[in-house]
């Protein structure tokens, strides 16, 4: 029983580090004009990771790109709701919601045991709170009107790297979980 715990827990982890070098990978070197410029290369790697990992079914063939819309629609909620509401913690939190709302729902549509309230109330709870980590990052893309700046040296250091980190990383283990379970389910 204590190997079979310990082996979730190296798995889980392992997982985790998987996504969190995942998110900061991608995001240092996707991200130089974020949240301007919309690059959807930025979602491939978490969503071929996941196809990788713990998909692997032929929808995952659906699931890619699934993602990458998810991550279209849940950074662009995310950068309106900045541009509108100026509150430096809106925009990580409906972020964060919409994008573990639609990972839940891609995953679900490869895991049809996975439609279930608690799978999708626990993915959004888990993205809205990993996604109060960009709120430093938006006060200060508020505080300086929207302007961020080309210089691609100045520019890293104003993308949110260790949230999208964190964010992909709480997720992708989530998500991990949530397959690994419907696969014993089956």
């Amino acid at each position: 029983m204590k190997e079979e715990i310990l082996l979730v827990v190296l798995k889980s982890l392992t997982v985790g580090i998987l996504f969190a070098a995942c998110g900061a990978g991608s995001s240092a070197t996707l991200l130089l004009h974020f949240p301007g410029n919309l690059d959807l290369r930025f979602a491939v790697p978490f969503a071929l990771l996941s196809a990788l990992l713990f998909i692997r079914t032929r929808r995952a063939f659906f699931a890619v790109p699934l993602m990458i819309a998810v991550w279209a629609i849940s950074s662009s909620s995310a950068y309106f709701v900045g541009m509108f509401t100026r509150m430096s913690l809106a925009p990580g939190l409906i972020g964060g919601f919409i994008g573990a709302l639609g990972l839940v729902l891609t995953v679900a549509i490869c895991y049809p045991s996975l439609f279930s309230v608690k799978y999708f109330a626990l993915g959004a709870s888990i993205g809205t709170l990993c996604g109060a980590l960009f709120e430093p990052w938006v006060k200060v893309y508020v505080a300086t009107d929207f302007r961020m700046s080309t210089n691609p040296n100045v520019a890293l250091g104003q993308i949110p790297v260790t949230a999208f980190a964190v964010w992909q990383a709480a997720l992708g283990t989530y998500l991990y979980a949530l397959c690994a379970y419907a696969k014993k389910k089956l």
